[in-house]
């Protein structure tokens, strides 16, 4: 889908509306990784405690904040990237009919 809209000059603004939408889809996955892995320790290896190190931080499954902070962070994530959708397709569709006009 994107070998036709590469040599279009709207490229460079898909690529950006890509690099905006990044950031929030990042934050989203970064949540839902740290859920997993509180998860998966909790629930299959309690004898190795609850204190952790996930992305170069330090988390304790044992705490309400970590859970939290967590869920907020795919939350929120998922609102922004969502919100970027309409951003995202206004820059396809201009590079696509930039294409289509070549």
């Amino acid at each position: 889908m994107h070998g036709r809209v590469i040599r279009t000059r709207a490229f460079g603004g898909l690529i950006g509306a890509y690099a905006v939408a990044l950031v929030p889809a990042t934050i989203m996955a970064a949540g839902a990784i740290v859920l997993i892995e509180m998860s998966y320790r909790v629930a299959t290896q309690p004898e190795l405690g609850t204190k952790m190190r996930l992305l170069w931080t330090h988390v304790d499954a044992d705490s309400a904040w970590s859970w939290t902070i967590a869920g907020l962070m795919l939350a929120a994530g998922f609102a922004v990237f969502r919100a970027t959708w309409p951003f995202v397709a206004r820059a396809w569709a201009r590079a696509s009919a930039e294409a289509a006009a070549r």
